[in-house]
């Protein structure tokens, strides 16, 4: 019965998460692989999780690039950020054309 408060875009001392959720989980989104989104995401998930638990949604990640990017934030002490990964389209090995 209790309610929770989420919150897009709102401004903190931190920064600004993407989504903020009963001020205890930020979500920060990511779309595609780009290096320096990569590298703007870590530093985001680093200052946000001093606050709150953090994780970082990726959307259209390749596996391997999720690999990467989990492997490079725990080489930064942050592999306590959760990486949740969505892709846009799905592929199938199987598909003729």
């Amino acid at each position: 019965g209790r309610r929770i408060k989420v919150a897009r875009r709102v401004r903190t001392d931190l920064g600004v998460p993407d989504v903020l959720i009963d001020d205890r989980l930020v979500l920060e989104l990511k779309l595609g692989s780009h290096e320096g989104e990569k590298d703007r995401l870590i530093g985001q998930c680093c200052k946000y999780s001093v606050e709150w638990v953090t994780w970082a949604v990726v959307i259209g990640m390749s596996k391997r690039k999720r690999k990467e990017l989990v492997k490079l934030l725990a080489k930064k002490s942050l592999h306590y950020i959760e990486v949740v990964d969505f892709d846009l389209i799905e592929e199938d090995d199987d598909d003729e054309d």
